[in-house]
């Protein structure tokens, strides 16, 4: 397996737009309607979320990849249940 990317990075703006988005309002005809729009969040929350970034997933992707590497499988044991008549089977596979 290869391994997950960690080298992911945070959008970083451009301190010259005051550190807001600005983006251009088009009709569907791709006609700027408005330009250099900022939008401001005015939702009422009764609950804030975290942030997540580049660093967390970098992090995960880390230990994932670490966790992988020293995982060896030897054997895999799958045990089911057929459902029209109730009998149990296992089929067992390993590997040296």
């Amino acid at each position: 397996m290869a391994n997950l990317k960690t080298n992911y990075k945070d959008a970083v703006l451009d301190a010259s737009a005051n550190m807001k988005r600005v983006y251009d309002i088009v009709n569907s005809s791709g006609s700027v309607v408005s330009a250099n729009v900022s939008l401001v969040d005015k939702t009422k929350y009764s609950q804030e979320g975290d942030t997540f970034g580049a660093s967390d997933l970098n992090a995960m992707n880390v230990e994932t990849n670490k966790s992988v590497k020293s995982t060896t499988v030897k054997e895999i044991v799958i045990v089911s249940t057929l459902p029209s008549t109730g009998v149990e089977g296992t089929l067992y596979f390993t590997y040296d």
